[in-house]
């Protein structure tokens, strides 16, 4: 099971940063703002992170290879509402990162590229990742439009 952050900049309000996120709420996610999120994440992130730094809490969310087809259709519908986001003229370089263990020194990080054409490489990317590096590797996917 993975923690999912997103990171972006934009010149929009928060009230209506929480409009844009409203559908991965409808997915399950809880919208954590960055005022929220735990200080250690924070810090490992702090390279990544942009003005808006956002903590999509989901226990359910991914992870059970053996629901693969399942899961990688939920890996989907996670990722195109993602790039429907950044589509909006207010955001500003938006990058996803999924992380199972977070700590400096031992564990690193894993850079994709996310466009329209590579959802489901990506989809399946997101599902096996967590067998790389023995779990201690996070997935930082950048967007691209």
């Amino acid at each position: 099971m993975s923690t999912q952050f997103i990171t972006f900049n934009s010149s929009l309000e928060s009230k209506e940063i929480y409009l844009l996120l409203k559908p991965l709420e409808n997915m399950g996610f809880e919208i954590i703002s960055k005022e929220n999120i735990r200080e250690i994440k924070k810090i490992y992130f702090r390279e990544y992170t942009k003005k808006f730094f956002i903590e999509l809490k989901n226990d359910e969310f991914g992870g059970d290879i053996s629901l693969e087809e399942e899961e990688i259709k939920t890996f989907k519908k996670f990722l195109k509402i993602i790039i429907t986001i950044s589509k909006n003229k207010s955001i500003e370089d938006l990058t996803i990162m999924l992380t199972l263990i977070a700590e400096i020194n031992k564990t690193e990080n894993l850079e994709v590229v996310l466009n329209e054409n590579n959802i489901e490489e990506i989809a399946k990317l997101m599902l096996f990742y967590p067998c790389y590096n023995h779990k201690k590797s996070n997935l930082i996917i950048y967007l691209k439009n």
